[in-house]
């Protein structure tokens, strides 16, 4: 027959077990939404600045290679762009590390914009891949791009229906 010590010292392991189990997942889930609220916050998605920033970029796509476009854009046009290239790969980043979802992503910006931006710089940004040797520059935000196309397909940007 079991001991009752034995019992008693099962049932405590089994305790422990499961709160250490439970302990590591709150961790773990907590430092993941922290994070996650720590870049949403940062982004300014809603200010008129960015809406400003966005519309003079999205009109930005008027070349062929980096270096049409470095001659084209002043310094303060292309400083815009990096802007938002780097919000928009900080997105990718998160889409990427499975930190938020494309669904998550997409109610805070709306999937066309991703997709018409992305299509507005991804010549410069191909160009700029091999001028730098860097074949991953921005491959996040490209893949926050390809899943908003993979659910939207049949979306055109307004540049190319007209």
């Amino acid at each position: 027959m079991i001991d009752v010590s034995v019992i008693r010292d099962l049932v405590a392991i089994f305790g422990v077990i499961a709160g250490f189990s439970y302990y590591v997942i709150t961790v773990r889930n907590t430092n993941r939404a922290r994070r996650k609220d720590i870049i949403f916050q940062s982004q300014a998605p809603r200010s008129p600045e960015y809406y400003a920033i966005f519309n003079d970029v999205v009109k930005m796509r008027d070349y062929s290679t980096r270096k049409e476009y470095v001659e084209k854009y002043s310094e303060e046009e292309r400083e815009k762009a990096n802007y938002l290239y780097v919000h928009f790969n900080m997105l990718g980043v998160l889409f990427m590390d499975g930190i938020a979802s494309a669904g998550e992503i997409f109610q805070l910006y709306p999937p066309h914009a991703i997709m018409m931006l992305w299509e507005v710089i991804e010549r410069n940004i191909r160009d700029m891949r091999v001028d730098t040797k860097n074949p991953d520059f921005l491959k996040p935000f490209e893949s926050l791009y390809h899943e908003a196309r993979r659910r939207y397909p049949d979306y055109v940007p307004y540049w190319k229906r007209l």
